[in-house]
């Protein structure tokens, strides 16, 4: 057995028993010298868990009605995405930014064998693509606007090409406070 903590930008699983994943979303946004400075730190934490290594990059932990694959991306921003396998289909969660990480998530993805039935993003939206996704009350407008934007235009200049193209899919937004189910697995969005 081994027990593992596993850090991510924006979520926080603090509850993962039978089929209930509980997300608590922290953004602190710092205003400093006419600009407004996105900082965004949050924990995830996966713990009591068996863990299988699938491969370098995933990670598989069981849970009673679903299990959780955490792909460590390893790329510059020490990012990680997670596929939720309930026994309806696959929920992604925070999809990669970099090509080579989309590349290497979506054949994993596509190992699995089950449909993709959702997809959760908060910040990540990642190769996404023109998926529809999910995410939390006020998201859809904020990574369309010029915070998130700005973030995504230096985010090209730096990396240029590296990084996949930002995703146009619909956003359907979930209220905070609310469940959703998805592959039979209940999502509950807070406030963190």
């Amino acid at each position: 057995m081994r027990q593992k903590c596993l850090l991510d930008s924006y979520f926080l699983i603090t509850h993962l028993s039978g089929r209930k994943v509980t997300y608590k979303l922290l953004v602190t946004i710092i205003i400093m010298k006419k600009t407004i400075l996105l900082l965004s730190i949050a924990a995830m934490t996966v713990a009591c868990a068996n863990a299988q290594q699938t491969n370098e990059n995933f990670d598989t932990y069981e849970f009673d009605g679903f299990k959780l694959h955490v792909y460590n991306t390893g790329d510059v921003m020490g990012d990680a995405s997670f596929i939720i396998e309930g026994k309806k289909g696959l929920v992604t969660l925070e999809q990669p930014l970099f090509k080579t990480n989309a590349t290497e998530f979506d054949e994993y993805l596509a190992g699995l064998k089950k449909k993709v039935a959702g997809r959760i993003v908060n910040f990540h939206l990642g190769n996404t693509g023109s998926e529809p996704v999910i995410m939390p009350e006020g998201m859809p407008t904020f990574v369309e606007g010029p915070i998130y934007g700005g973030m995504m235009k230096g985010f090209q200049a730096g990396f240029g090409d590296t990084i996949v193209d930002l995703p146009d899919g619909e956003a359907e937004e979930v209220a905070f406070g609310s469940t959703k189910t998805v592959a039979g697995v209940d999502f509950s969005f807070d406030k963190g």
